[in-house]
């Protein structure tokens, strides 16, 4: 009966690693609680419940009578395959699964502050311990900890195996990652088992789920994380060798310097299609040679350079784009209407005048000054009065008042505007407008993600609609 129960075992394992190739059972040492380990590092490590946590000085160690020549060197390979729980920063109380014995002869198992006394060496089997972890001890150590209930009949155990099902990327770029898993059980129904699951640098201990795990990790962090997960039984027994999962995630230095702050990607006309991208630190940021994209189609399109003032005949210039907390780039799918990317200025709404661009440009010109029009006819102080912002009045109406037509034609125009308040310094605002050109949609109308990365490829801000 006993026979048939092992060959049932194995043949449960070997079928598991058969359709599970994530599978591997036997990779690891199995590395029972209360056992002092270390590898090629320096750092000793205690093993507690499936944990190893760092011993943190010598002083440590020795306050807790452990032994030099009970530690146990493990390959590097096999320590990485436990996730390293909280450092023992002190020594007032042993950690969970230490075992102890004063006398030579009972050995004890401390749990929470209390003394268990494991009664046979068969419970002492049947419990998964070994003897290499049983530290000897003072008595005076061993009565600060009080007497628990004795362990004995102690049923044996038989593990758990762990099976990763699905796993994200090693190398991600975003900050949300979904682990699923399965377990296989000689005693149990699977549907009975639970999971237990640590994410290095992120939990401070196993957290308990179903069969699947979602994480959000820290927003545009790049760091290496490890993952790690195994079965449990409803009688408490637990996988001895946890399955381990290494991924990455990557962003740009400049993630959170720039974000892309809104988007109108659902828009069927590609006029109309656009998103805005907003600085973020009062440093400026050059965007230009950046690349936006969609993260469905993985399509990619460069941001260009624009005209710091566009459209005029001397003073026009191109210039990067850079953000800071003020500046914003608005970035739209179609072409624009004076065939040029631009920086928004105070006098950009009289290009209305020569070019229908969608949306419209902003009608906030400067006014003419009073003490100038005040000496003109009534008539022409009229004329002005009326003319509303950024709008090229009719000379034709004007013929007869040839000092108002001058000072019209001389004014309120686009060049003009420019030569006149160029060197102001509100002259230029802190909106860019780009254009890429495309006649067709370039964004996905169901759900997607605009991807904003920076001139080395990684990501600076993600868009989700």
């Amino acid at each position: 009966m006993k026979r048939k129960g092992i060959f049932l075992i194995a043949a449960m394992i070997i079928s598991a690693e058969a359709l599970f190739p994530f599978l591997h059972a036997s990779a690891a040492t199995a590395l029972a609680s209360g056992m002092l380990v270390k590898s090629s590092a320096p750092e000793v490590y205690f093993m507690e419940n499936g944990m190893r946590r760092w011993i943190a000085s010598e002083k440590i160690f020795n306050e807790f009578e452990f032994q030099w020549d009970k530690i146990l060197v493990v390959s590097d390979e096999d320590i990485k395959n436990y996730p390293r729980g909280r450092d023992i920063t002190y020594a007032s109380q042993y950690p969970d699964g230490a075992l102890v014995r004063a006398d030579g002869v009972k050995v004890y198992i401390l749990e929470r502050g209390a003394r268990r006394w494991v009664e046979t060496e068969q419970d002492f089997i049947n419990l998964g311990l070994d003897w290499r972890a049983v530290m000897d001890i003072s008595p005076v150590r061993l009565q600060r900890a009080y007497q628990g209930k004795t362990i004995a009949n102690a049923q044996g155990i038989l593990s758990p195996l762990t099976v990763l099902l699905n796993v994200p990327d090693k190398v991600l770029e975003d900050n949300t990652v979904k682990f699923r898993f399965t377990g296989v059980s000689a005693r149990q129904d699977i549907r009975a088992l639970s999971f237990e699951t640590f994410l290095e640098g992120v939990d401070t201990g196993w957290v308990t789920v179903a069969n699947e795990r979602t994480i959000t990790l820290p927003a545009g962090k790049t760091a290496h994380y490890r993952f790690f997960v195994r079965a449990k039984d409803p009688d408490g027994n637990a996988d001895r060798t946890p399955e381990m999962y290494e991924f990455a995630t990557k962003f740009s230095p400049y993630y959170g310097m720039v974000a892309i702050a809104s988007a109108n990607a659902r828009a069927v006309d590609p006029a109309a299609e656009q998103f805005t991208i907003q600085g973020k630190t009062k440093a400026l940021v050059n965007v230009t040679g950046w690349t936006v994209g969609s993260e469905k189609y993985r399509t990619s399109y460069i941001i260009p350079d624009a005209y710091e003032i566009p459209n005029h005949p001397f003073l026009e210039r191109r210039s990067d784009i850079a953000l800071n907390d003020k500046g914003k780039v608005i970035v739209y799918t179609g072409a624009g209407a004076s065939g040029v990317n631009f920086r928004m200025n105070n006098c950009i709404g009289y290009l209305s005048n020569y070019y229908k661009f969608t949306p419209a440009l902003p009608l906030l010109c400067p006014r003419p000054n009073t003490l100038e029009t005040q000496k003109l006819s009534s008539y022409c102080q009229k004329v002005i009065a009326q003319n509303a912002s950024c709008k090229e009045p009719n000379l034709n109406d004007i013929l007869i008042d040839t000092e108002c037509r001058d000072y019209i034609a001389a004014r309120f125009n686009y060049s003009k505007c420019v030569e006149a308040t160029y060197n102001y310094y509100d002259f230029l605002t802190d909106e860019w407008r780009v254009y890429l050109g495309h006649s067709r949609e370039i964004w996905a109308n169901e759900a997607d993600a605009i991807l904003l990365r920076d001139e080395n490829g990684l990501v600076v801000s993600r868009y989700k609609y």
